[in-house]
């Protein structure tokens, strides 16, 4: 159904009239979904997908410890396609859908590919490895520095960056995020992602950055997870002239910073306001309470640095 709408509200044709040959691949790239499947259920039964799965659900909605296997008996299985990808279950539903489209010749379909691989990628996955590093602990850390998540054959991922408080949220990257702008995905994307342009300090070259941001009284305000460390902000720093992308609008703008612990929290209050569930996924990735007093936002503003954005100029 979300596809369906993407569709529809980017006005993408419902079919692109793919000829034969086309329409022959999905076939085969259906054929190999289901060969993968086969392969697949060969190394886990799917009744014991359906557990797990069941079990995860339950964990993301808080009512089990993620320690708790909760009649999960399976080991860690690192055979057969998990070789190769940590999810494939994931990776055969985005193969079969990609088959399904190429046959059937359904916009759609390739809108609801588009969809669900960003969402299996940054949103459920990553909840899935922090229950499997909470069970199987080293044991899994080591199998998640060496095989990539969804996609095969891609560089092997390292491992994941920590902060003082625990492990750092799962951020987009940059190229997906760019890739959706220049696609005409900016008034989706944009309605939480930004891309900000700056001069970078030492090669004097635009560099892209995709930031989340809030726009409050016609400026844009960017938090720092790095504080004043990040290299966006020490690009800004040493040139506060940028420009900006933010849904379908294109702007410059001048930077001003600010490190000021209470200014920050400030800022913090008003994200939990607007997205209080985003906010406290993300301070449960940081390892930090859901609900924090005005103290411990002001203690973790403090790490943090603020850049708000003055546009010089509009243009669609």
């Amino acid at each position: 159904m979300a596809g369906y709408l993407l569709a529809v509200a980017f006005h993408i044709p419902p079919k692109l009239n793919f000829p034969l040959f086309i329409r022959s691949i999905g076939v085969l790239t259906l054929l190999s979904g289901a060969l993968f499947f086969r392969w697949l259920f060969n190394y886990r039964r799917p009744v014991d997908i359906l557990i797990s799965t069941y079990v995860t659900f339950l964990k993301a909605g808080r009512k089990v410890d993620l320690r708790e296997r909760s009649g999960r008996t399976e080991p860690l299985v690192v055979r057969g396609p998990y070789r190769y990808v940590r999810h494939p279950l994931y990776s055969g539903v985005v193969l079969l859908l990609i088959g399904w489209w190429l046959l059937l010749d359904y916009s759609f379909l390739l809108m609801s590919t588009i969809l669900l691989l960003p969402w299996f990628n940054y949103v459920v996955a990553p909840f899935e490895e922090k229950e499997l590093r909470a069970i199987f602990g080293e044991e899994y850390e080591k199998y998640a520095t060496e095989v990539p998540r969804i996609i095969p054959f891609v560089k092997r991922t390292t491992a994941r960056p920590k902060t003082t408080h625990g492990s750092r949220p799962p951020t987009p990257p940059n190229r997906l995020v760019r890739a959706l702008y220049a696609l005409g995905f900016g008034p989706l994307v944009g309605r939480l992602i930004l891309l900000l342009i700056t001069t970078g300090r030492k090669t004097n070259l635009r560099r892209v950055t995709p930031l989340q941001y809030e726009e409050i009284d016609g400026a844009i305000y960017v938090a720092s997870s790095r504080g004043e460390k990040a290299d966006w902000f020490r690009n800004l720093v040493a040139d506060p002239r940028v420009e900006v992308r933010v849904k379908s609008h294109r702007f410059c703008g001048i930077c001003e910073t600010t490190t000021d612990p209470k200014r920050i929290a400030d800022f913090l209050e008003l994200r939990l306001m607007r997205h209080p569930k985003m906010m406290r996924r993300i301070f449960d990735w940081e390892g930090l309470p859901a609900e924090m007093s005005r103290a411990q936002l002001e203690e973790y503003a403090a790490k943090l640095a603020l850049v708000i954005i003055h546009p010089e100029s509009r243009a669609n």
